[in-house]
């Protein structure tokens, strides 16, 4: 399951932010400032999230799903675990790079290999 983020703006003085992953939540946040004024702030907080969660957990999401379906192709990867192609694409090479994944077979019919 994704995190979630969502921006309240319940009083006109303020934005709060909340990192939600199922029943946790985490408070990121709040300012005395106006919503107009803290939005540019809240948005750089909500993607530096983003990215941290992103760097740790797509690794893990690529070679997990991997070892359960070998045969997906990097596109059907990156759909599952709701990443861009590129993204994927990337994080796979610098994995196979690192002896942890390698690539058995041609390309239209070949696996996956999740090295231990």
């Amino acid at each position: 399951m994704r995190p979630a983020y969502l921006l309240a703006d319940t009083n006109n003085t303020s934005i709060k932010v909340a990192k939600n992953s199922g029943t946790d939540r985490v408070d990121l946040g709040r300012s005395e400032k106006t919503p107009l004024e803290k939005l540019p702030e809240t948005s750089e907080r909500v993607k530096v999230e983003n990215e941290v969660e992103s760097k740790v957990e797509t690794p893990v999401q690529i070679l997990r799903l991997l070892e359960e379906n070998p045969k997906f192709t990097l596109r059907q990867v990156a759909v599952e675990i709701e990443k861009s192609i590129s993204l994927v694409e990337k994080t796979t090479a610098k994995l196979v790079k690192e002896g942890k994944l390698r690539h058995v077979g041609p390309k239209k019919n070949g696996k996956w290999e999740v090295l231990k």
